[in-house]
């Protein structure tokens, strides 16, 4: 509209205004390039509502890789989470212990009354914590380095019913076991 405005303030009327003089072909580009982008904005809003961020398990974010208005593309990690349905602590036990404990290597418990029960505890602070759980498997190997064979302890519902004084049994936490035995 300037350069039509400027046309026809020119001294010479006479001449026929070219689509060079009256920028019509940067005009169209920008044209284009603004439904591009809208387009392209359009685009974004449909893959912002598809998108959907879910863990196939109940659990808590343990790390976050990415912040409010950050890109993502796909398959890039964004984060670390955990399940909170069950806490596992691997308790290393000599072959003593193991024997003691009537474990076989390899065990594994097809029931909660097969399973030897576990006592977990901790201090914080001033105050200590406990929390029971119960040995599901025997490592089938021993450790070639330590001469040490690992069970696995489970808790039950770490961060609800397990709950010890408003403390759950937190995953990275440092504990002691005590096994009935």
């Amino acid at each position: 509209e300037i350069k039509e405005e400027e046309w026809r303030d020119n001294p010479r009327k006479d001449q026929e205004a070219t689509d060079f003089a009256l920028n019509i072909t940067q005009v169209s580009q920008a044209r284009a390039q603004l439904r591009a982008a809208r387009a392209d904005l359009d685009k974004a809003r449909l893959d912002l509502a598809r998108t959907e961020i879910r863990v196939p398990f109940h659990g808590r974010v343990r790390e976050r890789n990415v912040g409010i208005g950050q890109f993502v593309t796909a398959g890039m990690p964004m984060g670390r989470v955990f399940s909170i349905d069950t806490v596992e602590v691997r308790l290393p036990l000599t072959d003593t212990q193991l024997v003691e404990l009537n474990l076989p290597l390899g065990f594994t418990a097809d029931s909660a009354a097969m399973a030897p029960t576990v006592q977990f505890s901790t201090t914080l602070g001033s105050r200590e914590y406990r929390w029971t759980g119960e040995i599901v498997r025997v490592d089938g190997a021993i450790d070639e380095d330590t001469r040490l064979i690992y069970a696995t302890a489970e808790v039950q519902d770490p961060y609800g019913l397990a709950v010890d004084q408003g403390m759950p049994m937190a995953v990275g936490m440092f504990v002691n076991a005590e096994i009935a035995g």
